[in-house]
């Protein structure tokens, strides 16, 4: 018996409980009130939902919005993943019908881009975006190669000590590897090796070595020689050839002709995101090198020989029990 009048007594107030319920505002038509309508008179002018646009299009968004339910004081027109927008300023005739156009940041990425409209009262609080979201799909502009390896063809090297001056020491570099692949081609993103080099040559866009630079440390005369490795970029083909050691001749190449700029070690790679912004930033610098240094953390613009801009970036310098010295590199290029 017992159990029975506990399990009425539940019940009972399930239903009293159940029959206060209140149903709370629904996020899908609380908002309702507020209506937006894009219009699409002017080449430039986007529309409600996805469009495909080009890095450099000039765009806008001419918007009417219309609130029945509560005055405006203000529009932010906001990007889907950030956290401050673009404020609209709203006068005092235009509290319930708001007219006009707000020219879209200029694209700065490749890939999607979503925008929303939304309007806020006189207390700063959201009223609605009129469930409308446009989405801009930014045609890519570039290409993004990344995980290449170069090997360092010349990784031996030998020093002959001069002792009577030791910046007169002269460094050698035996067992210089015809077979490591060394040189890249920027067209199909190919390493190959100096024994590949000849057929490929018309490809073929730079190599790699090394080239051991001699200085001093301590105070004279007990001074002490110390040999610090340079990496370099260079244009095979090109007369006089820069490697630094004979095992290398180049007769029969094709010079392809890539130029590039010095070592910009303070350009952040990752920061670029789109080809007119590794044209923008070539712009800045001298392009035209055969021969520039590659200093890993750091980054070199180039030309194509068909104009097209792109940048280097040495990500790391390293050796393992899987491969021999490397210059772990990733490229951005134009389209």
């Amino acid at each position: 018996m017992k159990k029975n009048i506990s399990l009425s007594l539940i019940i009972g107030a399930a239903m009293i409980f159940g029959s206060c319920k209140k149903e709370g505002p629904n996020i899908f038509n609380m908002f309702g009130g507020l209506q937006i309508e894009f219009h699409t008179t002017d080449p430039k002018d986007v529309k409600e939902g996805e469009q495909t646009v080009h890095v450099g299009d000039q765009l806008q968004i001419d918007y009417t919005v219309t609130s029945a339910d509560a005055d405006m004081y203000g529009l932010v027109l906001i990007e889907t993943g950030v956290n401050t927008g673009t404020k609209i300023a709203v006068g005092p005739t235009e509290r319930r019908v708001k007219s006009g156009i707000q020219v879209l940041p200029a694209i700065s990425r490749t890939g999607p881009i979503s925008y929303r409209l939304y309007a806020t009262d006189k207390t700063g609080t959201y009223i609605g975006d009129g469930y409308k979201e446009i989405t801009l799909n930014v045609v890519n502009d570039f290409n993004y190669t990344t995980e290449r390896y170069l090997y360092v063809p010349n990784a031996t090297f030998k020093i002959d000590t001069n002792k009577t001056n030791l910046l007169s020491s002269v460094v050698s570099y035996p067992n210089v590897s015809t077979s490591l692949e060394s040189f890249y081609s920027i067209s199909n993103a190919a390493t190959y090796s100096f024994a590949q080099g000849a057929a490929n040559s018309a490809k073929i866009d730079c190599g790699v070595y090394m080239k051991v630079i001699l200085g001093l440390t301590g105070t004279a005369p007990n001074q002490t020689l110390v040999a610090t490795p340079h990496y370099y970029l260079y244009t095979p083909g090109v007369s006089p050839s820069p490697v630094p050691f004979p095992d290398f001749s180049f007769t029969g190449w094709t010079a392809k002709g890539t130029l590039f700029s010095a070592n910009q070690v303070n350009t952040v790679f990752t920061a670029i995101k789109t080809g007119q912004q590794i044209a923008d930033g070539a712009s800045k610098v001298a392009v035209n090198l055969t021969n520039p240094e590659l200093i890993p953390g750091g980054s070199n613009y180039f030309k194509t020989t068909d104009g097209k801009y792109g940048m280097i970036y040495a990500q790391a310098v390293g050796i393992d029990r899987l491969h021999p010295l490397y210059i772990n590199i990733l490229m951005k290029v134009q389209l």
